[in-house]
């Protein structure tokens, strides 16, 4: 035998990673022929209809069905999933189109892992029979045992968008848009039957027509059941703002609700959920209960803020304090026990709202204490007229109750205030004591009427009536005075010089002087 015959072969280093790269691409291409075969694609259908029956108990149907292995993205047109609704009505899920794109990591896993899960123009019905039976199917998975408890899902998902989706309970609609991020699922199946599980999300933000929910970060364990259903416990975070609470619900024989929530942190963050643009700063606590029942639901707590700074409103009183306890439901809300500290003093009093189909009717009645003269004066920035009596240094005391509709239109308050000196004002400022009653209004500008009104100083002694608004004043005076600079305004009076005078004196002023009286 030659000696090349006896030499053992060699491999050469660079041959193994060649062969490893074929062995992988051919892997790869014999994988993505199989993956885009009809044959594989009419399994997966299958094993997905199958497997969205036996968690949700009703029957599937989808209309087109498509599969991109390269993505790895499911495609599915017109999913319809039926519940125990009654022949002829509404499914209880429709979706015109559902995507779905599927981890690699779910191939190696047990756990189900979506990059993506979308769904738009949906529609979602819940009804209850007037024996207090539901549409909600039972899951179809078995039972192990009397106690055990099942995995039926364990899902993540990094993109959760539902668009254009209307909720309809009864046939009551509710239109709302919603979309999540890193979105979390644990659902088991325990004697009952029941769900139990829990959830979480990121990002989490939805859109309805009166109010909107920024982007939040959401955790909560719930329980479902064919009667019941109950969120044990529910976090949730964004930007200024935490909360929590939980919800207990009955669904037989009528449905029925009960929620706690408290909320804390940036006023204006609060005020965004709701679309209101008078906050411009302050932090707030809510917290109190939710009810519902047939054809009615009631919300009652209590809520507090400090340094609350409101903003393009008739009157702006500046940085304040609150609390207040409300009561609502869907004809009205009330405010009791309201407890505000601004200008210096501090209101006391209750409002309440008559909430009909038309604006919203609102009613304020109020009992003020100590208010600083000057300051609340100038809470009335636009208002003219009033700047002549803020050289006053006195405080206000006295009852006021106001009313209007929808935005502050046919606004209208009658007062009764009392003065008195303010030991703490600032230097320069006249003492003064007396009374005024009448009648504030705001129809896009705002007015006042004083009925009677009496203003003492050590040295004067004012009396007027009339009215006073930006476009027209007509307020009579008379003055008794030994201080001939009290009453100047844009022009000097004329008058005696020294001692005590009595003066008339109408606003606007005209060109000339005012008469003076029993110099």
């Amino acid at each position: 035998m030659s000696e090349r015959s006896r030499t053992p072969r060699r491999w050469h280093p660079v041959r193994v990673p060649i062969y490893a790269a074929c062995a992988l691409v051919a892997l790869a291409g014999a994988a993505y022929i199989i993956l885009s075969s009809a044959w594989f694609r009419h399994r997966l259908e299958e094993r997905m209809v199958r497997g969205l029956e036996d968690v949700t108990g009703g029957r599937v149907e989808l209309s087109g069905f498509a599969f991109r292995p390269l993505i790895l993205q499911v495609r599915i047109r017109e999913l319809i999933v039926h519940g125990k609704e009654a022949a002829g009505g509404p499914p209880l899920f429709a979706a015109e189109r559902v995507e779905v794109e599927i981890s690699p990591a779910t191939l190696i896993r047990r756990r189900i892992v979506l990059r993506r899960l979308q769904w738009r123009s949906a529609e979602i019905h819940l009804t209850t029979d007037p024996a207090g039976l539901t549409n909600l199917p039972t899951p179809q998975a078995p039972i192990q045992g009397s106690v055990a408890l099942n995995e039926l899902v364990e899902l993540s998902i990094h993109d959760l968008v539902f668009a254009h989706t209307d909720l309809f309970w009864n046939n009551r609609k509710t239109l709302f848009d919603a979309a999540a991020k890193d979105a979390g699922l644990n659902l088991r199946l325990s004697s009952g039957p029941r769900y139990l599980g829990n959830f979480a999300c990121s990002a989490l933000s939805v859109q309805a027509p009166h109010w909107a929910l920024p982007p939040s970060t959401l955790t909560g364990q719930f329980e479902l059941a064919r009667t019941s259903a109950k969120i044990t416990s529910l976090v949730w975070r964004s930007t200024g703002l935490s909360g929590q609470g939980s919800l207990d619900a009955s669904l037989l024989p009528d449905i029925q609700a009960t929620a706690t929530f408290r909320v804390n942190g940036d006023a204006m963050e609060l005020a965004k959920y709701f679309r209101f643009t008078g906050v411009e700063s302050g932090e707030i606590t809510l917290e109190g209960q939710a009810q519902y029942q047939p054809d009615r639901w009631t919300s009652s707590g209590r809520v507090r803020a400090r340094r609350l700074v409101p903003k393009d409103l008739p009157v702006n009183p500046g940085r304040m304090d609150f609390s207040a306890e409300y009561f609502a439901d869907a004809q009205r809300a009330k405010v009791s026990n309201l407890n505000l500290s601004t200008l210096g003093g501090r209101i006391i009093g209750d409002a309440e709202a008559r909430l009909g189909a038309g604006k919203a009717d609102f009613r304020v009645r109020t009992r003020m204490e100590g208010l600083d003269l000057p300051a609340t004066l100038g809470a009335f920035r636009g208002f003219r007229p009033w700047r002549r009596f803020s050289r006053f240094g006195a405080q206000i005391s006295g009852t006021s109750e106001t009313t209007w509709s929808g935005n502050f239109e046919r606004l209208q308050s009658i007062f009764n205030l009392q003065l008195r000196p303010n030991a703490s004002a600032a230097p320069g400022l006249i003492p003064a004591s007396g009374f005024t009653r009448g009648t504030a209004t705001f129809n896009r500008s705002l007015g006042l009427e004083i009925t009677a009104a009496t203003i003492e100083t050590p040295q004067s002694r004012i009396e007027m009536h009339g009215k006073l608004n930006d476009a027209a004043a007509r307020l009579a005076v008379e003055v008794s005075t030994a201080d001939s600079g009290l009453v100047q305004g844009p022009r000097e009076v004329a008058g005696c010089a020294g001692g005590w005078r009595r003066e008339n004196v109408s606003f606007p002023e005209r060109a000339g002087t005012p008469s003076a009286e029993n110099c």
